[in-house]
């Protein structure tokens, strides 16, 4: 929806890939479809809000993951 709402108010070329970004294979196809990007925007909303102290080993490194290993590995890329 947001794709064709751009491409109609600008006329613009959009090109779709959805995908959790944390995964390889979904870097692999954006990268793909924009493969020197000038601009990166994570805009990944993170896990929901609660006590840090009450995360599981599995839920911090999903947040870490999301939030910092991912940009770090489009930049690289």
């Amino acid at each position: 929806k947001t794709a064709a709402e751009l491409r109609e108010r600008y006329g613009v070329t959009v090109t779709e890939v959805v995908g959790d970004v944390s995964k390889p294979e979904v870097q692999k196809a954006l990268l793909a479809a924009c493969p020197e990007p000038d601009i990166l925007v994570n805009n990944n909303g993170g896990p929901p809000l609660r006590d840090f102290r009450t995360l599981d080993r599995e839920k911090i490194l999903e947040g870490v993951t999301q939030n910092m290993v991912t940009p770090i590995e489009l930049v690289q890329a």
